[in-house]
């Protein structure tokens, strides 16, 4: 659905008939290494074993994709995953965009940091730990010129998730775990926010705007900004495109069809005019 601030929280993403647009579940994602024009894939997730924290993923013109579980007191990860930048960096549109580019995003040391030029970023994320050591994994995720999915499958006892959500132009699906407790804000500047239907059955409103829209879910509490590390926090951002967030394996989502879109405004302009 379109979140307006007039309108309740409702779903549009039903035919008439009731039946949901539905596409298959995600396929589970390879690890093993790509050709240069291929997605970057993570490091082996087949289990509980492998936990990353310190994480960068960075890609010029490729794809991000992968499964990867964090854990905020593993082991800080030596080594990052970066792939070429665009030729543009030789001269100096280049350099500004070294300067304040998607690469910002890896300054502050989060748990993982993903990030592209032009490459769309599909990324599965698990916080997982020892429950006796509460945490917080912080994740920056960017793009400059394409789409962004952040599948949070899992999410351990008293783990925390801070995840920071942006692209410049193209669309942004975040879908959380049931055991999300915390504050998701939803911004475009130029295109919708979108809660899906199971996750709008449980979500309240905290504000919306024509361009801003925050919902609270689960028990947490309203006043718990981005900084809080005993609690959930999703902040999703799209300068030109739509923002997407519902429940992980509950809530899917498919695309509108651009074309489509359209043809149906071109329709209702000439209904109006005749």
């Amino acid at each position: 659905m379109i979140i307006d601030k007039k309108e309740p929280i409702k779903s549009d993403y039903s035919s008439d008939s009731g039946e949901s647009f539905l596409p298959p579940p995600p396929p589970q994602y390879s690890a093993a290494p790509s050709a240069p024009s291929a997605p970057v894939a993570g490091p082996s997730t087949s289990g509980s074993d492998n936990p990353v924290n310190g994480l960068t993923v960075a890609t010029g013109y490729e794809n991000i994709l992968g499964t990867w579980r964090l854990d905020p007191f593993a082991a800080t990860s030596t080594s990052s995953i970066l792939t070429s930048i665009v030729s543009a960096t030789n001269g100096r549109r280049g350099s500004r965009r070294r300067r304040d580019g998607v690469f910002s995003a890896t300054l502050s040391s989060p748990t993982a940091s993903f990030s592209s030029q032009f490459g769309s970023i599909n990324a599965r994320l698990a916080v997982v730990g020892n429950p006796a050591n509460p945490a917080r994994a912080d994740v920056k995720v960017s793009s400059r010129h394409s789409n962004i999915t952040v599948d949070l499958f899992e999410k351990a006892a008293f783990k925390f998730i801070g995840l920071d959500v942006h692209t410049g132009r193209g669309d942004v699906l975040v879908l959380i775990p049931r055991s999300y407790s915390g504050i998701v804000e939803l911004s475009s500047r130029h295109g919708h926010s979108n809660v899906l239907p199971y996750l709008s059955a449980g979500a309240r409103i905290v504000k919306a705007s024509r361009n801003e829209v925050t919902i609270l879910v689960g028990n947490g509490s309203q006043s718990a900004g981005p900084s809080s590390q005993f609690a959930d926090h999703v902040s999703m951002h799209s300068r030109h495109g739509n923002v997407t967030v519902g429940f992980s394996g509950e809530d899917q989502y498919s695309p509108p069809d651009g074309r489509l879109a359209m043809m149906k405004r071109m329709v209702s302009q000439k209904v109006v005019k005749t």
